[in-house]
């Protein structure tokens, strides 16, 4: 089987064109998406509108909440948001149609698609925790289900492959170009595909992975989007400047 693992739309409609136009020139229609459809950008119904469409047309491998769509409704993780992030959850939360809150409320924090592959936004055990340097990696492996070989996680937006050999011996690989990487047998790996909707690896251009699982075959995919309309939608609703400056300078 082929599919598509993406992570952290944050509300940007452009880059998810971009990416619907891109999945289907691959032809590869399934997606797992790995949370976060809200927050930062303007189009958080638009995003959840495109995203409820291939769920009903059965292209969703998977879905989960991450912890922006989380903190719609938790005021104690909405407190620990520094106040960019805040004020876009919380304008968010006003222009969101009663519908799509229901649906982001009743999606779960981890899945499986099956006994070796699991998924999750942050990490497998809390969807706020950042694994972001091979300490958290090593105290997340630790954490995993035993029976897990692949851990695909989103929350950093930054995309990188965590390895870990026979002897628990870990290996880092961030994939900051388009990128081909086979698993090799007998090992484990923790994925993070990148961020559809804010890149922070100090490139602008979305980043998402497809997976072959008959050949074992991650492919790291990079593509342009127009960066100036979401940049102009953020500015003309009123969110945080810097959340439209960050998105040309990719961080």
């Amino acid at each position: 089987m082929k599919y598509l693992v993406c992570s952290d739309l944050h509300a940007n409609l452009e880059a998810l064109q971009s990416f619907e136009l891109y999945m289907g020139s691959l032809k590869i229609p399934r997606v797992l998406i790995l949370g976060d459809f809200i927050g930062y950008n303007a189009n958080p119904e638009e995003v959840i509108g495109i995203v409820r469409t291939w769920e009903f047309e059965g292209r969703l491998l998977g879905k989960i909440s991450g912890n922006h769509d989380l903190a719609l409704t938790d005021e104690s993780l909405l407190a620990r948001f520094n106040s960019n992030a805040k004020a876009a959850v919380l304008w968010s939360n006003q222009k969101l149609g009663e519908n799509s809150k229901k649906w982001l409320s009743e999606l779960p924090v981890n899945g499986t698609l099956n006994q070796k592959v699991a998924f999750c936004h942050g990490s497998f055990r809390d969807p706020n925790e950042y694994i972001f340097n091979e300490e958290v990696a090593i105290s997340n492996y630790w954490s995993m289900p035993a029976e897990v070989d692949i851990l695909f996680f989103g929350h950093t937006h930054i995309p990188v492959i965590y390895e870990f050999d026979q002897e628990n011996v870990l290996y880092t690989y961030y994939m900051n170009e388009e990128e081909r990487f086979f698993l090799k047998p007998g090992r484990k790996y923790m994925i993070n595909p990148g961020s559809i909707g804010q890149p922070r690896n100090g490139d602008n251009r979305l980043s998402f992975i497809s997976f072959d699982e008959d050949e074992k075959l991650v492919t790291f995919h990079k593509q342009e989007y127009c960066i100036w309309v979401t940049q102009q939608k953020i500015i003309a609703a009123g969110l945080p400047n810097l959340l439209a400056r960050r998105l040309e300078e990719g961080f």
